[in-house]
């Protein structure tokens, strides 16, 4: 993985997005190239601040022990890891209600930016599990990218934007919310 081809990508989408899924949506890269090289080193950095954070914040930490703190960051790096493969699909099977071609590639490549201020937060509130609450506003800005990257990247046109993205929204929150239940469920957490 390039490091700074990472972070170079992290701020042009965060700072100019239009721009950068104008670029983004002109490459031909798969969702495995994708999935590896931008949202498998946030979720690794979640992994590393979410047990530090437990650690150096968390009073229960010594009560509870490394084991429940160890599988409550599994749990949620696989709601992000399991949401990110199943929302691009569900996406997909909305696309000809839209009047836009299926492309799984596309709607992955969609999810795995668009998510980026998420994976922010979720890395800030790993750190510091007290000011949670409030870097989850952070998350919000990929409702932002969400809207100007459907038109550049699967290319919804402008009339139809506004539904397909409310729509998606509401897809995205309860797929994550399913899968943190089903989950949580099994892992008993």
């Amino acid at each position: 993985m390039n490091i700074g081809k990472f972070i170079k990508r992290l701020k042009c989408i965060l700072i100019e997005p239009q721009r950068e899924f104008i670029r983004i949506s002109h490459e031909q890269k798969k969702p495995v190239k994708v999935f590896v090289e931008y949202v498998l080193p946030f979720l690794i950095l979640y992994a590393i601040a979410a047990y530090l954070g437990k650690i150096v914040f968390s009073p229960a930490t010594f009560n509870v022990g490394t084991g429940i703190i160890l599988k409550s960051i599994l749990l949620m790096l696989m709601v992000i890891g399991i949401g990110i493969y199943l929302i691009p699909l569900l996406i997909n099977e909305l696309l000809p209600l839209f009047n836009t071609k299926k492309d799984n590639g596309k709607t992955f490549t969609l999810i795995a930016y668009t998510l980026t201020p998420v994976y922010i937060a979720l890395i800030l509130s790993g750190l510091i599990p007290n000011l949670s609450a409030v870097f989850y506003f952070i998350g919000f800005y990929s409702i932002i990218l969400f809207w100007i990257a459907v038109s550049a990247i699967i290319n919804i046109k402008m009339e139809r934007r506004q539904i397909f993205v409310f729509v998606n929204i509401i897809l995205i929150a309860l797929v994550f919310f399913i899968i943190r239940i089903v989950l949580g469920a099994i892992f008993s957490l």
